[in-house]
């Protein structure tokens, strides 16, 4: 029997029965010891406390709990020693796993994924290392795979997503129509699509923009308005 301490995981999901499973989960594994979360850290409402008072190794939580951790944690400059957090989510879309990964989160699993990839997350975190459950790791190799857009890109793409014709984009970002067209055609390239409904189901399906925009795509691409 090894001899090594428990890794000490807090587990801080928004989502009770996420919570509630994820605890119940991590008790089937001998080298892992759930910490039960003291009431007041489920209060949405409260200050992340000292990462040193949570004398934990591993934080599994939520994306929009972890981004918090992550950004209160990262101004708490005096902590030497900081819980290592693991996201459990749902969502794969690229901007909220570059959002995780550009706050320094250390793990991302997506929720269905096999118990035992939880296990090998944890551990994986706990040793330092960066940990993505595979849906995650195809979506960041896709992402590479493609060249990122521009900050102009996303504006006229968004726009592109709310409906507004090639002309309607030129007056609202103050820039002439064949500027609009040379935008979206390098938006069409970097996406590897042929239409504007398809660059905004590609928005939809892999997450490229804003959070809101994910939320909007589908049901802006069956409203497209026709180029003027």
């Amino acid at each position: 029997m090894s001899s090594d301490p428990k890794i000490k995981v807090l587990v801080l999901h928004d989502d009770p029965l996420i919570r509630a499973g994820l605890i119940a989960a991590l008790g089937s594994f001998t080298d892992i010891e759930p910490v039960i979360p003291h009431a007041r850290f489920l209060e949405a409402s409260l200050d992340v406390p000292a990462p040193a008072t949570l004398a934990v190794d591993v934080l599994v939580t939520s994306h929009a709990n972890g981004i918090d951790f992550a950004e209160r944690f990262a101004q708490q400059r005096s902590a030497r020693v900081r819980p290592r957090i693991l996201i459990v989510t749902a969502s794969d879309n690229e901007w909220e796993i570059r959002r995780a990964m550009e706050c320094g989160i250390a793990g991302y699993l997506l929720t269905g994924s096999p118990l035992d990839h939880l296990a090998i997350g944890i551990r994986a975190v706990h040793g330092g290392a960066r940990y993505f459950s595979p849906g995650v790791a195809q979506r960041l190799a896709d992402s590479l795979c493609t060249e990122r857009l521009t900050g102009r890109e996303e504006a006229v793409l968004e726009l592109v997503v709310d409906g507004l014709c090639n002309k309607a984009i030129a007056n609202r970002l103050g820039v002439a129509l064949g500027t609009v067209k040379t935008h979206l055609k390098a938006i069409f390239d970097k996406l590897s699509v042929e239409t504007r409904t398809q660059a905004v189901i590609t928005v939809a399906r892999r997450g490229l923009l804003r959070q809101r925009m994910h939320c909007e795509a589908e049901d802006a691409h069956d409203r497209q308005a026709v180029s003027c």
